[in-house]
């Protein structure tokens, strides 16, 4: 290895074995040992020192690929060994499909470009034999190289956009030839205990044909056998064929494609509309009961005013002197305190001490009076 940091053998180790690139471990293991076999310092006699030291070089390179491409410790790696290799193939392949295509102007320009740098440096090595300025020569070599990689990424780029589209067209095909397909499918499933015995594909030719269209192609699907996909020759077939099927015991038929899509986003609707139709029904419903509500209270106030107008006089009269003795009204509707504090006052006066004695640590005695509302002591 190079270094600790750097575990990536200095030679490759594909090539030091002498296997492919992406050889199995069968592979590299057959290898290094018929290499080892061979380079072992065991199985070298009578041989020079220089030559020893170069074959004991080449067992040590080729136990270290061995360990690189085999070893636990060495995975992530040869990972990156691997994938730095591919990618300097493909950028290789690349280089030489881009050579291919070059169209012969280009090539020409290539060409021009090489014998100036040819040029320029062989003026280079003469202007260093002479001790002269560079500079010259170094800004051509740069402004080559420049134009280089301009024509490489400009047709680089050319050639990836037409790739593209060619793709998206070949994809586009291939989806259009796939819809108007469709369009001529349908799917049936049937129920195997009710029809005995199940339909074969000729059987399910047969019978369509004679009933709906022509029939190109019938194809069974499913692991039990009661499902198959059915052809015709003409789209017009289908709809005839779901809705013969709709109401059916025994055989069921559904669109394929987008014509099914559309199916399914209908039967959607038809679900919403319903929803929203309860919906409907169920506020109307609401609104109803909130009314009958809203008049057996009235009815219930108006019942409790009631009792509390007097039917005749001599209870009206009571009433009246009881309400002059104790200056309260008798039939008054709460339970009010009693006490020396609230001798003499009415009703109405000993509700409004209470909510003075309640209210005054809340709001101001300002704020309370402005809130209050005058009634007239003698309703009461």
């Amino acid at each position: 290895m190079s270094s600790s940091k750097n575990r990536i053998p200095e030679k490759d180790p594909y090539e030091v074995l002498e296997i492919p690139f992406g050889a199995t471990d069968g592979q590299i293991s057959k290898a290094y040992k018929k290499l080892a076999l061979k380079l072992h310092p065991d199985k070298q006699v009578n041989l020079g020192s220089a030559q020893a030291q170069e074959i004991a070089k080449r067992f040590h390179d080729v136990k270290e690929a061995r360990a690189f491409l085999l070893d636990a410790e060495h995975a992530e790696d040869r990972r990156q060994f691997d994938a730095k290799r591919e990618s300097e193939r493909l950028r290789r392949e690349a280089d030489a499909i881009r050579e291919q295509a070059m169209s012969h102007r280009r090539k020409q320009m290539r060409n021009a470009l090489k014998a100036k740098e040819d040029a320029a440096k062989n003026r280079r090595q003469k202007v260093q034999r002479k001790g002269k300025n560079e500079d010259d020569l170094e800004q051509l070599r740069r402004e080559g190289k420049r134009k280089r990689s301009e024509f490489a990424e400009r047709d680089a780029a050319q050639q990836h956009q037409k790739d593209l589209q060619q793709e998206l067209k070949r994809q586009q095909d291939q989806k259009d030839l796939q819809e108007a397909l469709e369009e001529r499918q349908v799917r049936l499933k049937w129920d195997r205990k009710k029809m005995k015995p199940s339909p074969s594909e000729d059987s399910l030719a047969k019978l369509l044909s004679e009933q709906f269209g022509a029939v190109e192609h019938v194809e069974l699907l499913g692991k039990k056998g009661n499902q198959a996909l059915v052809t015709f020759v003409d789209y017009t077939s289908c709809e005839p064929c779901v809705k013969f099927y709709a109401n059916s015991g025994e055989m069921r038929a559904k669109f394929v494609g987008q014509r099914k899509d559309d199916e399914e986003q209908d039967q959607m609707q038809l679900i919403q509309a319903q929803s929203q139709r309860r919906t409907a029904e169920s506020l109307e419903r609401r609104r109803l009961r909130q009314a009958e509500e809203r008049d057996r209270l009235l009815r219930e106030m108006e019942e409790e005013e009631k009792c509390y107008v007097g039917v005749d006089k001599e209870s009206t009269k009571e009433k009246r002197s009881s309400k002059a003795a104790t200056g309260r009204r008798s039939n008054f509707p709460l339970s009010l305190p009693e006490g020396k504090m609230y001798k003499g006052l009415s009703p109405w006066n000993i509700l409004e001490n209470l909510e003075d004695e309640v209210l005054k640590n809340w709001i101001t005695g300002e704020k309370l009076q402005s809130i209050k509302v005058p009634v007239d002591v003698r309703d009461y």
